[in-house]
C-alpha cells in the first residue's frame, strides 16, 4: 500500500505540474501572439508612413524636375534668342557680341563700356589703358597672334580665335578688360574691348549707339 500510495500521489503530483504547465504555455502562446498582434501594427503604421513620406519626396522629386525642365527650356529659348541678335554667352556665363547687333545688345544692357578696334599687322596701337600689336593673322583659321602691353608689361597670346574673349586684368584696381575679335583680314583684325562701367580713361570714346560704331563685326 505504501508502495501504491507513493505511486498514486507521484502520479497526482504530475498531473498537477501537467495542467500548470498546460496553463504557463497557454499564457505563454497568448502573450507571444498579443505581442506579435502589436508588433504588426507598429510594421503596418511605419509602411503606411513610409508611404506617405515616399510619396511626398515622389512628389517633390516631380516638382522639381517639372521646374528644372521649364528653366532648361528658358534657358534654350534665351541663349537662342540672344544667338540671333548676334550675342554669344561663354562658358564663365559672361556675354560677348559676334555681330555688330550684338555689339548693340550689349551697349543696350548697360552693363559694360566698348571702344571698337581695327588693328594693323605689327602696328602698336592704343585702345584706352592698353595697347595691342597685331604679329599674326591666320585668315584661313580665323585666328590672330596679339602682344599686349598692360602697365608697362607684355602679354603674348596665340592663335585667339574669332569670338574668343581675352580678360586681363588692368591698374591699380585689377579692372576686368575683356578683348575680342570678331574679324580676321589679311594682315588686320576687327573687334573690341569692353571694360566695367564708367572705368574707361578719361578722353576714351565709349560707344553709346550702335551708329557710332565704324567698324563691320561678321558671324564667325
Amino acid at each position: 500500500m505504501e508502495r501504491v500510495g507513493l505511486t498514486q500521489r507521484d502520479l497526482k503530483r504530475a498531473q498537477d505540474l501537467a495542467v500548470q504547465l498546460k496553463e504557463e504555455q497557454e499564457m505563454n502562446v497568448a502573450a507571444l501572439t498579443q505581442e506579435i498582434y502589436e508588433k504588426a501594427q507598429e510594421v503596418a503604421a511605419f509602411q503606411e508612413e513610409a508611404g506617405q513620406k515616399f510619396e511626398g519626396v515622389d512628389e517633390e522629386i516631380s516638382t522639381v524636375r517639372d521646374s528644372v525642365a521649364l528653366n532648361q527650356e528658358e534657358l534654350t529659348n534665351t541663349l537662342a534668342k540672344l544667338t540671333e541678335l548676334g550675342v554669344q554667352v561663354t562658358a564663365q556665363g559672361n556675354m560677348i557680341a559676334t555681330t555688330s547687333d550684338g555689339l548693340d545688345e550689349l551697349i543696350r544692357r548697360g552693363e559694360r563700356e566698348y571702344v571698337t578696334f581695327d588693328f594693323l599687322k605689327k602696328k602698336r596701337a592704343q585702345i584706352a589703358a592698353i595697347s595691342v600689336e597685331l604679329r599674326k593673322a591666320d585668315t584661313k583659321r580665323q585666328r590672330a597672334d596679339l602682344h599686349i602691353f598692360v602697365d608697362d608689361r607684355k602679354m603674348e597670346r596665340k592663335n585667339v580665335n574669332v569670338n574668343t574673349p581675352v580678360n586681363f586684368y588692368v591698374g591699380t584696381e585689377k579692372l576686368r578688360y575683356e578683348l575680342v575679335i570678331n574679324q580676321v583680314l589679311k594682315d588686320q583684325i576687327k573687334g573690341y574691348v569692353s571694360v566695367p562701367k564708367g572705368k574707361l580713361p578719361p578722353g576714351t570714346p565709349s560707344l553709346g549707339t550702335a551708329q557710332e560704331t565704324e567698324v563691320s563685326l561678321v558671324n564667325p
